[in-house]
């Protein structure tokens, strides 16, 4: 076989087995790093009861959490309810403000309890004991979900990673081409010579 072309094919088979080392790393790793995701519920209100939403949790939600941005007045009410066959139970109570010049939300985050619970109700109110009236720009809750991510780093653990069946199969082929196409012969004939 001419040498320009066992060069290329073999040029070739090492683009190809790189691009996929690099593919399966890159994926194990995007796969470990942002495995949460918000699916927020925006409100936005005044007067006594300013929210009074409720989320749904399943067995891959990490947490349920209330955001408030921009508040005025005092410190509003929250009250986080467990909902389990239209019953309910007292899971946290407190106070959420925001400096009404602030850039960015102030989140309380709950764990999520999918075995106890399969919902969580959150109510905010302003302060009744007092005489000013609380507001807020934005009142949001939401859950963060687990991504069904399948990366297992390395080794790939459920099926991802470097060395997963499919790239394993694929190393495999690369390598049988590459002898079929000659390009492992110089690496026998210095096995043939070392012996």
């Amino acid at each position: 076989m001419n040498d320009k072309l066992k060069g290329l094919l073999l040029a070739s088979v090492i683009l190809l087995s790189s691009l996929g080392g690099a593919v399966a790393v890159t994926g194990a790793a995007l796969a470990q790093d942002g495995t949460s995701t918000a699916t927020p519920t925006d409100t936005s209100n005044d007067g006594a009861e300013m929210l009074d939403q409720t989320v749904s949790v399943d067995n891959s939600t990490e947490e349920v959490w209330l955001e408030a941005l921009d508040t005025s007045g005092d410190s509003l009410n929250y009250e986080v309810l467990g909902v389990s066959d239209g019953q309910t139970t007292e899971v946290d109570t407190g106070t959420i403000s925001s400096a009404s010049d602030a850039e960015e939300a102030t989140r309380l985050t709950w764990a999520a309890d999918s075995s106890a619970y399969d919902s969580y109700r959150v109510i905010v109110t302003e302060d009744p004991s007092d005489a000013d009236t609380e507001s807020a720009e934005s009142l949001q809750i939401g859950t963060t979900v687990s991504q069904a991510a399948g990366g297992g780093g390395f080794f790939g653990g459920g099926g991802s990673g470097l060395f997963s069946t499919s790239n394993i199969l694929i190393g495999v082929a690369l390598l049988g081409g590459a002898y079929v196409a000659g390009l492992l012969d110089p690496v026998e004939e210095w096995i043939q010579n070392m012996g």
